[in-house]
């Protein structure tokens, strides 16, 4: 087997290749396809290439490592101390932010669904699993007095933002990894438990396109 370095248009070529899996979301095929090319004409680009897309993934290593990526993420996006924080601040210490939060997530789609499941049950212990700013938690709050709303979220910076936004004694949020918090908890402490995600699964994005048969 040859193992000369790979020429520059070959080179290109199978990063090409390797950016469409990736769009595909197709990590593990972007990451094979550059394997294989190194093995047959090593190249610095591949293992280079390779190197950076497995960076992507260190925060998946440890349930620590995921935590401390999320929070380092929300930190820099929220917590800089800049014009546009000190005005959601003032905003959140007046109550207008709250009152905003609640209007807006009536009309969400999702927030309609559970509002319809939370009618039909009539749970009086509901848990919010990755509650973000706890949008959703705080208009179950405002609209459903009586439930009880345990809300829980893995970045510290969103929970101070949440329990700052809190208006409704019947909402709490606390911080950590909901297995966690949760297993602390006896069992059948909720009634209900509703999470929304944005991605719960890689998704080939060219599935998009196509229309589900009924």
């Amino acid at each position: 087997m040859s193992t000369a370095a790979a020429p520059t248009t070959r080179v290109e070529s199978v990063l090409q290749r390797a950016e469409l899996e990736l769009w595909r979301d197709n990590i593990d095929g972007a990451l094979d396809l550059l394997a294989r090319a190194h093995t047959l004409a090593p190249d610095h680009r591949y293992a280079a290439r390779a190197e950076e897309i497995r960076s992507w993934l260190r925060h998946l290593e440890s349930r620590g490592a995921y935590a401390a990526a999320y929070e380092e993420y929300y930190r820099r996006s929220k917590g800089r101390l800049d014009l546009k924080r000190f005005e959601r601040d003032v905003r959140i210490l007046l109550g207008r932010k709250t009152r905003k939060t609640v209007r807006r997530v009536v009309d969400y789609p999702e927030y309609q669904l559970l509002e319809r499941e939370i009618i039909e049950r009539r749970p009086a212990r509901v848990l919010d699993a990755g509650c973000g700013e706890g949008r959703i938690a705080l208009c179950l709050g405002h609209r459903f007095p009586s439930i009880r709303v345990t809300a829980v979220e893995v970045s510290a910076t969103n929970v101070g933002i949440a329990r700052r936004l809190n208006r409704f004694r019947n909402v709490a949020f606390q911080h950590g990894l909901v297995e966690d918090v949760v297993g602390a908890m006896a069992p059948g402490s909720f009634d209900l438990v509703y999470s929304f995600a944005r991605s719960c699964v890689r998704c080939d994005r060219a599935a998009g396109s196509v229309s589900p048969s009924r």
